[in-house]
């Protein structure tokens, strides 16, 4: 892509090409020339037209640029995909779905069998005895060790535990997704300080275009009454305070300049992405939608998400007290083993099934459910809330766009008249009827009409765009 200093190159070799020819023809034509004045005045009018041209070829360049030919322009909505794909906030997404899917793995293992291995050795103080004697047989019934040793290896298997797993996947699912949604909200509001940033810039890059063609117009009028000094038709003290103009113009060029690329640098940083301040920004255009709520919001998203997951939070605190059936079995080794009244180690192993069920559990249930039902109740006055401040901010917004609207008016009126004054000051100062300060008074007022105009025409787009941001719906409503 060409940048500015090469297009300035083109530009000087274009008119020196055009100069080269212009000398060409005036060489030829000074051989024939009547007189020295009249070879000076022919001489003088390349000069002009060396001028002129230069001028004509910067206006297409800059024509070009501002068209996109040669600049590639720059709109709203890709500065707001910029930033959805470079800034920090939104990376934490593709970090938020590992970590749920290393959550959903740990539930599932609620249904794999699970091993506990355990030993354990005991003294004890007395143990049970048996004194027995049956007349005629001689009895000797055992007693087991004071000393005894277990080593078991215990296995249990969920098979079903009153759908508490399934929920609890469901919440997790619902936590992921209002995590999510905390990332929209972040980056929603990077989008609106993007906003902000762009038509600053946008007003930056008006003003200065109109500074320049203002001090292309007072050059264009400086050079001309330099040629009146010369003719002694003008007093060079008229010349000075142009030239004292065009200086100040310069400044506050070179001023809106330094603002416009700390500008950049801010939207650069939003964005993520390195955007060179020679870039032309686009006009954004956007219509006044109707207002159907705010469910595009992602504040209002994510606290409906939250009332999802209440919902699924109460499934878990009727689940927690349903029947929950487990299979298990033990093998083990020790002395004594199933045999208590052996006094040798062996082996042993047990299995079986068990059922659990809280048949009672004083309406904690019913309490449970209550609690997260006024949850829910609490997060529904929120969302009214923040509709209602978003509906003030739309009000606002409307009157704004309103008064913008009737400024611009206004303001094409004083500017139509103040173009009639400034080419009526222009006509007397060339027959010498006023002077340059009264020329550069009327010439400064059409200027700052014309920067109030398109002042208002931006801030008047910013204004829709705020509109739609407030509607959540921005990239929907574009016309």
């Amino acid at each position: 892509m060409l940048n500015f200093n090469k297009l300035s190159i083109i530009s000087n070799n274009f008119v020196l090409l055009c100069v080269f020819v212009s000398l060409w023809q005036f060489f030829k034509k000074a051989t024939k020339a009547q007189g020295h004045e009249d070879s000076q005045r022919f001489f003088k009018s390349i000069i002009t037209k060396y001028r002129e041209m230069k001028k004509i070829v910067s206006a297409i360049i800059i024509t070009l640029l501002a068209s996109g030919t040669f600049a590639q322009e720059l709109n709203l909505e890709k500065c707001f995909s910029l930033a959805e794909e470079n800034h920090p906030k939104a990376g934490e997404k593709v970090l938020l779905d590992k970590s749920l899917q290393t959550r959903l793995k740990q539930l599932d293992k609620n249904f794999l069998p699970q091993l506990n291995l355990s030993a354990q050795a005991t003294y004890q103080s007395d143990v049970t005895k048996v004194d027995a004697s049956v007349p005629g047989m001689n009895l000797d019934i055992p007693s087991p060790d004071k000393d005894q040793y277990k080593a078991k290896l215990n296995l249990s298997q969920t098979i079903y535990d009153g759908g508490i797993t399934k929920t609890n996947r469901q919440i997790e699912k619902a936590g992921n997704q209002i995590d999510k949604q905390e990332v929209e909200v972040s980056l929603f509001q990077v989008k609106e300080n993007i906003t902000t940033t762009y038509f600053s810039i946008l007003l930056l890059q008006q003003q200065k275009a109109q500074l320049r063609t203002t001090r292309d117009k007072l050059e264009a009028k400086y050079e001309k009454l330099q040629s009146s000094v010369r003719h002694g038709a003008a007093l060079p003290a008229d010349t000075n305070v142009m030239k004292v103009e065009l200086v100040k113009l310069d400044n506050q060029m070179q001023q809106l300049e330094r603002q416009r690329k700390t500008a950049f640098e801010v939207l650069s940083e939003l964005t993520g992405k390195e955007l060179s301040p020679k870039r032309v920004l686009s006009v954004p255009q956007y219509g006044l939608p109707d207002q159907t709520g705010f469910t595009d919001r992602p504040e209002m998203e994510m606290l409906s998400l939250q009332q999802q997951r209440i919902d699924d939070y109460k499934e878990l605190s009727k689940r927690k007290y349903y029947p929950k059936v487990m299979a298990f079995g033990t093998a083990g080794y020790g002395r004594p083993g199933l045999n208590m009244l052996s006094e040798d180690f062996d082996s042993y192993w047990i299995v079986g099934a068990k059922v659990s069920w809280d048949l009672w559990n004083w309406n904690k249930a019913d309490d449970e459910q209550k609690i997260l039902s006024l949850k829910q109740d609490i997060l529904e006055k929120e969302k009214a809330s923040m509709a209602k401040n978003f509906s003030v901010k739309l009000v606002q917004k409307k009157s704004e766009i309103s008064d913008y609207r009737s400024q611009m008016k206004d303001d094409q009126k004083v500017l139509a008249l103040y173009k009639d004054i400034v080419a009526s000051y222009s006509s007397k100062l060339d027959n010498g009827a006023i002077t340059s300060s009264e020329y550069i008074e009327q010439l400064n007022n059409q200027k700052n009409a014309q920067l109030e105009y398109e002042l208002h025409q931006i801030q008047l787009e910013k204004a829709k765009v705020e509109y739609n941001l407030t509607l959540g719906n921005l990239t929907n409503q574009k016309k």
